[in-house]
């Protein structure tokens, strides 16, 4: 895999399907010390359900 360090916006398109996926790719931005990122999750409405 690529090693970018210095990563600061994370566009995911869809809704990974476990926890373990979503770590791995959240966790790609701001590898420098000091450095901060922003991620964005773009996800289909069925992703999300209301509790009644």
């Amino acid at each position: 895999g690529l090693d970018i360090r210095d990563v600061k916006i994370i566009v995911q398109w869809k809704a990974p399907t476990d926890l373990n996926t979503v770590i791995q790719r959240f966790g790609r931005g701001a590898r420098d010390p000091g450095l901060q990122a922003v991620v964005i999750l773009i996800a289909e409405p069925n992703c999300f359900y209301e509790e009644r």
